[in-house]
């Protein structure tokens, strides 16, 4: 769930460096610009106002593709007004704004190839595969997935920012499974604290069996998971 989040993160990234790309050539951005330009899955007004208001710090306008004749008038005009009162300190004060320098960086740096994207998820995904093994080892995870399975249930946590849609077959089927599998979850987790405290007051040589056992039982917790 995090790789696919970080891969369409990387994805938005080349997008939007696209976009300044673009900027730069023409000296401004329309809004059709952005419609075409984003990914489809760009729905969230927030993270809209974020890429809206980033291009602005970037000191790029971004305008209606009916006013684009106008700006082109008045942008002509400052130009030229600039020239009269160009000097010679100028370049120096490119240099000296970090906005101007990083818009000037972000246009000189590769975008990255279809495959080199696909290939940075894939090790995004690996990596955070072998995380989260070892992060569900750990006792106290059972009750973090069925806290945050309970406030979705109760609504109190929104469905997008927890599940990608992408990743089950149908939101309200999910929903309807939702608290039998942590029903499920609480029961095993449950049985393998008692079998924990049940394994500590064995002797030496009664221990591996029921160890072994026990990580079956644990395996199967994991594989429960519900989020």
């Amino acid at each position: 769930m995090a790789a696919s989040r970080l891969y369409s993160a990387i994805e938005l990234q080349s997008r939007i460096r696209e976009l300044i790309k673009l900027a730069k050539e023409q000296g401004y951005l329309t809004f059709d610009d952005l419609n075409e330009a984003l990914p489809e899955g760009i729905t969230d007004a927030d993270e809209l106002d974020l890429i809206l208001t980033r291009l602005r710090r970037l000191e790029i306008d971004i305008i209606e593709a009916s006013e684009v004749d106008r700006y082109k008038d008045g942008k002509k005009d400052t130009e030229e007004e600039l020239e009269e009162e160009e000097r010679p300190e100028a370049k120096v004060d490119i240099l000296d704004d970090p906005v101007r320098m990083y818009l000037k960086q972000m246009g000189q740096v590769p975008l990255l190839t279809r495959e080199q994207e696909v290939e940075i998820s894939k090790r995004i995904e690996e990596a955070e595969d072998m995380v989260l093994k070892h992060i569900n080892r750990f006792g106290f995870i059972a009750q973090a997935h069925l806290d945050l399975a309970t406030k979705l249930i109760e609504g109190r946590e929104r469905f997008d920012r927890v599940i990608l849609d992408k990743k089950i077959e149908s939101r309200e089927r999910y929903m309807k499974n939702l608290p039998r599998l942590c029903k499920q979850v609480e029961q095993l987790s449950t049985s393998i604290t008692r079998q924990l405290s049940e394994v500590s007051r064995n002797s030496l040589k009664k221990r591996p069996p029921k160890l072994r056992a026990l990580q079956r039982m644990m395996t199967s917790l994991q594989r429960l998971y519900p989020l």
